[in-house]
C-alpha cells in the first residue's frame, strides 16, 4: 500500500498541477520584493524632423520613501497566497490517499470474495461427488443429484461475476496510480491498523481541529485578506519617491540651462521629491476597502460551517469505525459457528443422517458467513482510513 500511495502522490496529474501553482506563487512574493528596491530605468531616442535630427538619452532612477506600507501588504497578501496553495495541495493529497487505500482494500476484496467463489466451487464439487456415490448406491433419489449439479454451475456464473468486479476494482487503482491500464497489479494483505483503538470521541474531534490541513488554510486566507484590506486602505495615504535622472539632448527645446555639452549633446541632471497625493478617485480605494472587509467576514462564516460540519463528520466516521470493528468480532464468531455446522452436516450427509436440503442449506449459510466475514474485515479498513482522512492523520 505505501508503494501505491507514494506512486500516486508522484505521478497523478491533479497533485502535479496543485504542485505547479504553489510553485508558480513562490515567484509572487519573489515580485513582491522587487518593489523595496530602487528603479533604474535608461532611454534612448532619434527624431528626424524637416532634416535635422534630434537625439537625447537619459537614466531615472525611483526609491520609493513611503507608500502607505503597499509594498509590505503586498509581500504579505503573496506570502499568505502561497502558503495557502501549499495546505491546499496537502489536502489533495489526502483526499487522494484516502481514494487509494480505498480502491486498493477493494481490490483485496474482490480477490477475497474470488477466491471465496473458488472455495464455494469446490465444496460443491466434492459436494457433487458424494453426492453420485450415494445416488449409486440408492441413497438419494436423481432430483437431489440434479439440484446438487446446478448448484455447482451456479457456482462457475459467481466466479465470473467475480473476476469482473476484481478486474474493475483493478482498473480503478491503476486509475489513480496514473498507470497503463493493460497493466497487472499486485496487492499484499493488510496486516496493522493505524488508529490506536482506545481512542475516545473526544480526543477525536480535538486531533481533527488541530490536525486539518483545511484549518491553515483558513488561517492564511485570513493572513491574506488582512493583506489584501492593508493594501487597499493605502491608497488613503500620499506616496513620497525619490526621483532622479541624468542624461544629454541636442533638442534646443528641452531641458534648457544645461551645465555642459559634450558630443553635440546637452548634458542635463535632476534630483527631486516627488510627493503624490490622490484627493479624489470616485470612492475606489473605500470601494475596495469594503469588498475586503466583506470578503473577511464571508470567510468567518465559512469556517464557522466548517466547524460545525467537522464535529458532525467526525462524529459518523468515528461511530462507523467503531460499529466496523464491533460487527467484524460478530461475524468472525459466525463463521467459525458456520464452519463447524458445515464439517457436521458433511459427515452425516455421507453416512445418509442428513437430507439434501440441510446439506444445502448449511453450504449456502457458510458461504454468506465467508462473504460477510471477508466484506466485514475490509469494512473495518474502509471505516478507519475515512476517519484517518476526517482526523487529518492520513499518511
Amino acid at each position: 500500500m505505501e508503494e501505491a500511495i507514494n506512486s500516486a502522490l508522484q505521478s497523478h496529474p491533479t497533485v502535479n498541477q496543485q504542485k505547479e501553482k504553489t510553485y508558480e506563487l513562490r515567484f509572487k512574493i519573489d515580485e513582491s520584493w522587487i518593489d523595496f528596491f530602487p528603479h533604474l530605468a535608461a532611454s534612448t531616442s532619434y527624431t528626424d524632423f524637416e532634416n535635422e535630427n534630434f537625439r537625447n538619452w537619459n537614466v531615472k532612477l525611483r526609491y520609493p520613501l513611503f507608500e502607505g506600507g503597499r509594498v509590505v501588504y503586498e509581500y504579505r497578501k503573496n506570502e499568505a497566497l502561497s502558503k495557502t496553495a501549499e495546505a491546499y495541495v496537502e489536502i489533495v493529497e489526502q483526499k487522494l490517499i484516502l481514494n487509494v487505500k480505498l480502491a486498493f482494500v477493494n481490490l483485496l476484496l474482490e480477490k477475497k470474495l474470488l477466491e471465496a467463489a473458488h472455495n464455494e466451487k469446490n465444496n460443491f464439487s466434492k459436494l457433487f461427488s458424494i453426492a453420485e456415490s450415494l445416488f449409486s448406491a440408492g441413497k438419494i433419489p436423481r432430483s437431489d443429484l440434479i439440484r446438487i449439479k446446478a448448484k455447482l454451475l451456479e457456482s462457475e456464473g459467481v466466479i465470473i461475476e467475480e473476476e469482473r468486479k476484481r478486474d474493475v476494482a483493478q482498473s480503478v487503482l491503476l486509475l489513480l496510480l496514473s498507470r497503463d491500464q493493460r497493466e497487472e497489479i499486485e496487492v499484499e494483505p493488510l496486516i496493522t491498523h493505524v488508529i490506536d483503538e482506545s481512542m475516545s470521541l473526544d480526543e477525536s474531534l480535538e486531533l481533527a481541529r488541530a490536525l486539518r490541513p483545511e484549518w491553515r488554510e483558513f488561517h492564511e486566507k485570513e493572513r491574506g485578506l488582512e493583506s489584501e484590506l492593508g493594501l487597499a486602505k493605502s491608497d488613503y495615504w500620499p506616496r513620497i519617491y525619490i526621483d532622479g535622472q541624468y542624461g544629454g539632448s541636442n533638442n534646443p527645446l528641452d531641458h534648457m540651462g544645461m551645465r555642459n555639452s559634450f558630443d553635440g549633446l546637452d548634458e542635463f541632471w535632476s534630483v527631486g521629491v516627488n510627493i503624490e497625493v490622490d484627493f479624489w478617485n470616485w470612492g475606489k480605494a473605500k470601494t475596495r476597502v469594503r469588498q475586503a472587509e466583506s470578503q473577511r467576514r464571508q470567510l468567518g462564516f465559512e469556517r464557522n460551517g466548517f466547524l460545525n460540519d467537522l464535529s458532525f463528520e467526525v462524529k459518523d466516521a468515528y461511530l462507523a469505525w467503531r460499529a466496523a470493528q464491533k460487527n467484524l468480532i460478530n461475524v468472525k464468531e459466525l463463521l467459525d459457528s458456520s464452519s463447524q455446522a458445515y464439517e457436521l452436516i458433511l459427515e452425516d450427509y455421507q453416512t445418509g443422517k442428513a437430507t439434501n436440503e440441510a446439506i444445502l442449506e448449511t453450504i449456502n449459510y457458510l458461504i454468506q458467513s465467508q462473504k460477510a466475514y471477508e466484506e466485514a474485515f475490509f469494512a473495518s479498513y474502509t471505516a478507519e482510513f475515512k476517519l484517518e482522512q476526517i482526523l487529518g492523520v492520513i499518511r
